[in-house]
């Protein structure tokens, strides 16, 4: 009898089995159907690339790139893996530059006139060997893909110039048109310690290896009471050439070394000059240097270290590192602590202003951490006040003058509406008024010891819009305005400060302001000066330390490497700065081409105690 249960099971079972099939054969189908996934990593090209059968001809500063199929797994280029050798099998040095897909090798420039301290030599031949299977060290793409074997590429370095159709052995560096000169400014004029013997000139591009002959020089010096100045001798001359690609500059320190049996003292003063022409340093385009209107001067500084920096004091501008301490300015020749008497004790700490606050003369007011403080004295000194963008301060003098001191800066970037402050001054523009006694004439007076800033987004109204003055600067500092203020504010400020900003028919008093805190007040100081550049060679050492500081003072060196889109300016990347460290240096410091620094100063201000700093030393080499 027919069992059509054992069928359909049978047919089940078959249709099932033709089902697999058919799907085994759809996936075997569409993968043969697909680019067959490759197995290893490979070259694509070699640049420069051979001359027909002949290998490839190199200047002494060519660089070799090697170009992939895939992006390159940066661990797996090593010493074994991508390697330059010479005839004799020795490995040459240089710079790698790992790209995406792309390898290149940068050999070092010769820097001296036999041409013998490059990584290429005139006439030699070399091979870059790359490791690829069966080697553990072969190779790879960022999938794991090795090269699929050893490969290597031979060249050989041009003996004649002819041989490259070039005027020097050396591919010219640069856009093409920049003069070969030498480069002066205040920051980089040459000096030579006395035991070192040793100095430094920049030139804008490097010279040529085989012209820096010290007859190329002329050095002289002239001693008191001589009439003609006698010519110092020059034992070698060498280039630091840059980095021009990482760089992004072809500037380039020449070092001129000076025997043993010079005999220098400090103070002595030094003239450098170069031959003209064909004579004198070429570049890598084989031209002369540009002639100089007359000798460099070259001083002589004691110990084995010159100085790499001659700074003038004005260049260490001091911003405040922290809300609520005092700043630092320029004032008689030195850097000073800045604090002043009238700008009171700071005993109410850092004001910051919250989204309302009513300051009102005739009663108490409500500080955001103290409580109820009065709206007269001690309750109103404060070390910084700082009203933030979308608060507002409101100030009522009520039946007297409201009088704000603050040790530090004033910050205002929200609103302020001064309440029936307007009052008519006994002053006009010149005098000299007791700052007291203006403060009693004022209807609301704020008394500063730094810098009264206005931002953009701040307003300052007077309510109602009467025609006296509605409120009065006393400041240490300077004033910077860019925001809205009402008319005939008047602005009692040190001599050697000024209104930066537009203000409308202001009212300028000069305030001679006493330096200090009041008497039994001891407050802190922090501020970072401005980022400078360091005029030194890639790999150069510096010693810094501070010149004749004075009272309870610490400083602080931080350096920062170029950045890395804009080198001629510090890194924006904070995590590539070197940690601050004190100064004195405890040894020097080696720093990269290209590298910024700034200082970071704290002190105790204690009373009328100021502590200064007489300069800073940078000396290097």
């Amino acid at each position: 009898m027919f069992d059509q249960r054992k069928h359909r099971g049978g047919d089940a079972r078959a249709s099932l089995r033709a089902l697999r099939a058919a799907g085994v054969a759809a996936v075997v189908l569409a993968f043969a159907g697909c680019e067959r996934i490759p197995e290893w990593l490979r070259v694509e090209r070699v640049d420069p690339r051979s001359r027909g059968a002949d290998a490839p001809v190199l200047a002494l500063n060519q660089s070799i790139t090697v170009y992939f199929d895939a992006a390159i797994d940066p661990l797996s280029v090593t010493s074994e893996s991508f390697r330059v050798a010479d005839h004799a099998g020795r490995g040459v040095d240089g710079t790698l530059d790992i790209g995406t897909r792309s390898i290149r090798f940068r050999p070092f420039a010769p820097r001296t006139q036999d041409l013998d301290d490059g990584s290429f030599r005139p006439g030699e031949s070399y091979r870059l060997e790359l490791g690829g299977m069966p080697s553990s060290s072969a190779l790879r793409s960022r999938a794991g893909r090795p090269l699929d074997r050893p490969l290597a590429f031979s060249f050989t370095v041009a003996r004649t110039p002819a041989e490259l159709g070039l005027p020097t052995l050396f591919l010219p560096v640069g856009i093409g048109d920049e003069p070969f000169a030498v480069e002066l400014d205040e920051l980089t004029a040459p000096r030579i310690a006395v035991d070192a013997r040793r100095f430094t000139v920049r030139l804008s591009l490097p010279p040529l290896p085989s012209s820096l002959r010290p007859e190329a020089f002329q050095l002289w010096r002239l001693l008191p009471g001589a009439a003609v100045p006698e010519r110092v001798a020059i034992a070698r001359v060498a280039a630091v050439v840059p980095d021009e690609v990482r760089s992004g500059s072809t500037s380039t320190q020449l070092e001129v070394e000076l025997p043993a049996e010079a005999k220098l003292r400090p103070g002595d003063l030094l003239y450098l000059a170069f031959e003209t022409g064909d004579a004198g340093l070429l570049d890598y385009r084989g031209r002369p240097l540009e002639a100089l209107p007359a000798p460099i001067p070259v001083k002589v500084d004691e110990g084995d270290r010159a100085r790499v920096l001659d700074l003038d004091l004005r260049e260490l501008r001091f911003a405040s590192i922290h809300d609520d301490a005092l700043g630092f300015e320029l004032r008689d020749g030195r850097i000073v602590a800045r604090a002043r008497v009238e700008a009171g004790t700071g005993r109410a700490g850092m004001l910051r202003v919250p989204a309302s606050l009513l300051v009102d003369g005739d009663s108490t007011w409500h500080h955001p951490v103290f409580g109820e403080l009065p709206a007269s004295g001690a309750g109103l000194e404060f070390t910084a006040l700082d009203v933030p963008a979308g608060s507002e301060l409101r100030l009522r003098p009520g039946s007297g003058s409201l009088v704000i001191r603050v040790c530090g800066d004033v910050r205002i970037a929200g609103r302020i509406v001064l309440e029936g402050s307007a009052r008519d001054l006994p002053w006009r523009a010149g005098p000299s008024p007791d700052v007291d006694q203006l403060a009693r004439s004022s209807g609301v007076c704020l008394i500063l010891g730094g810098d009264f800033v206005v931002e953009a987004s701040a307003a300052i109204v007077a309510e109602p819009d009467a025609s006296g003055s509605p409120l009065t600067v006393v400041a240490g500092g300077e004033a910077r305005v860019a925001g809205r203020m009402p008319p005939r504010v008047a602005f009692a400020l040190d001599p050697a400060a000024r209104i930066r900003g537009s203000v409308e028919s202001p009212i300028v008093l000069l305030a001679r302001l006493t330096p200090g805190l009041p008497t039994g007040t001891r407050l802190a100081a922090a501020a970072a000066s401005a980022w400078l550049p360091l005029p030194v060679a890639n790999g150069d050492e510096i010693d810094v330390s501070l010149e004749d500081p004075r009272g309870a003072l610490r400083g602080e060196l931080q350096v920062a490497p170029p950045d890395v889109l804009r080198p001629d300016q510090p890194s924006v990347d904070a995590e590539r700065w070197v940690a601050p460290l004190r100064l004195p240096l405890r040894q020097p410091l080696r720093v990269p081409r290209g590298a910024w620094f700034r200082v970071l100063l704290e002190a105790e201000v204690d009373g009328t105690e100021v502590p200064s700093l007489g300069g800073l030393a940078v000396r290097g080499g």
